[in-house]
This record gives structure tokens, sequence and C-alpha cells, in this order.
């Protein structure tokens, strides 16, 4: 009640909980009677949500008390029910990186050429086996490329396995954890995010600010967007080793379509400019500001157990 008094008296003509897992079940006891909208926005895919970081039936619920939801692209939608459809409203993350937009230090001829990835090791989503049994079904046609992964996780130790069970620890690097990501864009080729799902794959956004093609799979929501197949990149058609390795092996093989697919994708980072994103974020704040007063929790009273 203390908080409820707070927040009523604050002055808030919006309330957005930027985030979904148990503790936002708070939320929705916390408004009731306050008449301030609640909006939830969600940063991560529903199926993530749901096991990883709450359950389905609470997750719901607390989504069928709010006024409105924010989802990061389009295709979640129907993965919620069609109850909740209705106040659901896709806007994507921004490519208006706070990065330097410094030129690649690479020539189209150099050397050694590297095929970069770059998140968090846990293969059940963002299946870094499959990326590195890919490149070894390829790294014998391809004998000046090599692979670098950064990040680190729970799997760290698999992937060190995998790599020397395949003979590849000459020719596929884990740098770790690095704090200068941009320095390795800048000397990469092709960019590669094989994952299982994404909330929005960011980490592409910032390859093709770089000037790098992208490879994902088809089925990964939250990659199959950012990459439109054949213009900034290629997807996969099965989230399979044999179809990863092909698509990789096709820009592998081509510098004059890397390049026109860098180029493409800088033109298409267009779609997720600050501007627009931003445009759209006010929007829909200014929809629920004139909605103050008369929110879906402003009459609901909680009955005592």
């Amino acid at each position: 009640a203390k908080a409820r008094e707070c927040i009523a008296t604050s002055g808030v003509d919006v309330l957005v909980a930027p985030f979904s897992w148990s503790e936002l079940m708070f939320f929705p006891a916390l408004l009731q009677g306050t008449g301030i909208p609640f909006l939830v926005s969600e940063h991560s895919h529903p199926e993530r949500i749901n096991s990883e970081r709450w359950n389905r039936l609470e997750h719901e619920a607390c989504l069928s008390a709010a006024d409105s939801i924010h989802v990061l692209s389009e295709r979640f939608l129907p993965l919620y029910p069609d109850v909740l459809r209705a106040r659901i409203t896709p806007i994507p993350n921004t490519a208006a990186l706070d990065i330097p937009h410094t030129p690649r230090l690479h020539t189209p001829n150099a050397s050694i050429k590297r095929l970069l990835a770059a998140g968090r090791f846990i293969d059940d989503i963002k299946q870094y086996s499959l990326l590195i049994r890919a490149f070894a079904g390829v790294a014998a046609k391809f004998p000046d490329w090599r692979l670098t992964l950064c990040g680190d996780g729970p799997d760290k130790k698999s992937y060190q396995k995998l790599i020397a069970e395949l003979g590849l620890e000459q020719r596929v690097s884990l740098p770790g954890m690095v704090d200068d990501m941009a320095a390795y864009y800048q000397k990469s080729e092709l960019f590669c995010m094989p994952s299982r799902y994404e909330g929005f794959g960011l980490a592409a956004l910032e390859a093709q600010h770089y000037g790098l093609p992208v490879v994902g799979f088809a089925e990964c929501t939250g990659v199959n967007e950012i990459i439109v197949h054949g213009e900034n990149g290629l997807l996969a058609e099965s989230m399979t080793v044999e179809a990863l390795a092909e698509s990789l092996a096709v820009l592998m093989a081509d510098a004059d379509l890397r390049s026109r697919m860098a180029a493409r994708g800088m033109e298409l980072l267009a779609r997720y400019s600050r501007e627009r994103v931003f445009d759209a974020w006010e929007g829909l704040l200014a929809v629920y500001t004139r909605a103050r007063g008369d929110a879906r929790l402003s009459f609901v009273a909680l009955e005592a157990p």
C-alpha cells in the first residue's frame, strides 16, 4: 500500500516495466486502483521467458493485467495467446549504436580471412557447436579462413573439447570476453549467428554496422528478419550443420558477394534507425498517457483472502 501511494502521488503518466520475469507479478497489485496505465516491455523471446525466467501460467496471467505489451518482433505475436495479441505492439531495438564507425582493417586479398561469432556460450540457445562443426566441414576447402568465437559461458569447455576432437586448434580461437569488439568486427570478413532463437539479434546489427554480411538460420526468430536472405546475408534453410556449412561456403568463396551484401546491410540498417524506433515509442506512450485514469487496473479490487 505504501509503494502504491508513492507511485500514485508521483504524477507518473505511464508505468513501463522493461523486463519479464517473476518479480513482475508484483506490479498488477501495486497499480490496482491507481488509474496508471501499465505497459510491459518484453526484451526476450517468449520461449526463453517461459522456460528460463518464469513460467507460462504466471507470465500470461501478469500480461493479462497490462494495458499494453511491447515485443521486439512482429514474428513473436503467434507465440502469445489470442486474447493478448490486440494489446501487443512490436518495436525493434535501434541500430543507431554508440560505437565508432571506422574503416575495416582487412582487404579482400588478405592472406587470412576471418569468420566471426560473438555471444554467450550456452549451446542450447546459441548453438556454437553447430558453427564449429559447420566450419570443420568447409575448413579444408578454405585453408585461408579462421573462425573466432568471442564470449564465455558454461559450455566453453565443451567447445574447446570439440575443437580439439576436430583437429581445429590452429583454425578456431576462443579469445573469451573482449572489451574491444570493434577490433574483431574490423578484422573479419563474415559474421555468423547460429542461434536457435533470439529476442533481438543485436550482434547481427553490430556486424552489419561494421560492414559484415551475416549468416543465420531461417527458423531463428529474432534473426530471420534482421537478415534479409540474399541481400545482407544468408539464411540457412534448416537448423543443421550441413545447411549452415553450405551457406557459409557460398559467402566464404565469393569476396564480391560479401562486399555487395555488406553494402546492402548498411542500407538496411535504416529499418532500425533511432528516429524510427524512438518515434514508435513516443507514439505508443502518447496513447497510454491519454488513458490515465481509465487504465485496465483502475477499478480492479483485490479480494481479501
